[in-house]
């Protein structure tokens, strides 16, 4: 795999001759930014793979939400078998295929069902299209774009990025270039167009390693293009229970757990259980984004021997949703998160007071 990378180097200094060309027209005007009557607020990465940038949405969801003000999200709905503008909720039906939606605009959907009059859901890969119609036939107080900081062609009025642990310092050298040879969307440099940056310290981190990371990671990598280190703030998942189509629990009525997911980062979600009480009997990775089949789901149906039951991620289980005998039969739970974010009321002083 390193020498293929290798092979791709050329590839990868073409890719960035070209972010570096995109960024100097929009920084210097040549290609202008459609700038929306509503704030805006931008969450996205500089690396390819999950960074927490959907569970973050969520959590700013809900906070304006608090705040009784309407929130429009907007995203391309990654891997979604559709194209062009979708609205996935309008305050009263549900598009709930997530072929048709992608999975993470039905998480999103999901977790905010409880405000149903005070939300809308959009995909649509050209961001400025997605913001015209919100502008148009919902009243919004605030849009939420969702994967956004390459998306240049809006401009916004808070631009957050997150970063996570495999942005550490000691990681391969060939990760840190831009793809295809690297994980890399953007240089460390392209930092500097950020308001805030978020380090998502996920769930897996003791005190004193997360305290290493900390100190590798500013100085190191963000120290040389964000000076001002008041603009990066930590968050870290918090776990919230469990929760199934029929129960929400602390903890689960089964010891024994078949694990299951598909993310970026599955290791993240597997080592979670390490530190508590459960056994577990399979942990399964699936390809990030996975689409479930019903082979895929008689592989799971096979490891049951009725003394455990299933656990996956809210990502997850809104796909394996569309498998409803699969649902009914099992006990299938899935994750439920929180986040905990380290002083919250400087960030939302600074960058969320709309």
């Amino acid at each position: 795999m390193q020498y293929l990378r290798l092979l791709l180097l050329p590839f990868s200094g073409i890719y960035y001759l070209i972010v570096l060309i995109r960024n100097f027209l929009f920084d210097n005007q040549f290609i202008k930014s459609y700038r929306s009557s509503l704030p805006v607020i931008s969450v996205g990465n500089i690396s390819s793979g999950g960074s927490g940038k959907t569970p973050f949405i969520i959590f700013l969801a809900k906070y304006f939400i608090s705040q009784n003000k309407t929130v429009t999200i907007i995203s391309r709905g990654y891997k979604r078998k559709t194209k062009g503008l979708l609205v996935v909720w309008d305050g009263k039906s549900l598009i709930s295929n997530p072929f048709k939606t992608g999975d993470e605009l039905l998480m999103i959907t999901k977790e905010l069902m409880n405000y149903p009059n005070q939300f809308f859901v959009i995909a649509s890969e050209k961001r400025t299209e997605g913001i015209k119609f919100a502008e148009k036939h919902f009243s919004s107080d605030v849009v939420l774009l969702d994967d956004a900081f390459q998306h240049r062609a809006i401009s916004r009025t808070v631009d957050i990025v997150i970063l996570t642990p495999t942005h550490n310092i000691k990681s391969s050298f060939l990760c840190k270039l831009l793809i295809p040879t690297g994980n890399m969307r953007e240089p460390y440099s392209s930092l500097k167009r950020a308001n805030a940056i978020v380090i998502n310290l996920k769930f897996s981190f003791e005190k004193k390693q997360e305290n290493t990371f900390l100190k590798d990671l500013i100085p190191a990598q963000i120290g040389n293009t964000y000076k001002n280190n008041s603009k990066v703030f930590t968050m870290k998942y918090k776990f919230a229970g469990f929760e199934n189509q029929k129960d929400v629990c602390e903890s689960l009525p089964q010891t024994k757990i078949i694990l299951f997911a598909g993310l970026a980062d599955n290791d993240s979600f597997f080592k979670f259980f390490d530190s508590i009480k459960y056994e577990i009997c399979y942990a399964i990775p699936f390809p990030d984004h996975h689409f479930y089949t019903q082979k895929d789901i008689n592989k799971l149906e096979s490891l049951y021997t009725g003394n455990c039951i299933y656990v996956t991620t809210l990502k997850d289980y809104v796909k394996i949703q569309t498998f409803k005998e699969f649902i009914n039969k099992y006990p299938i739970y899935y994750l439920k998160l929180d986040i905990e974010f380290d002083n919250f009321n400087l960030f939302k002083n600074k960058y969320l007071n709309f």
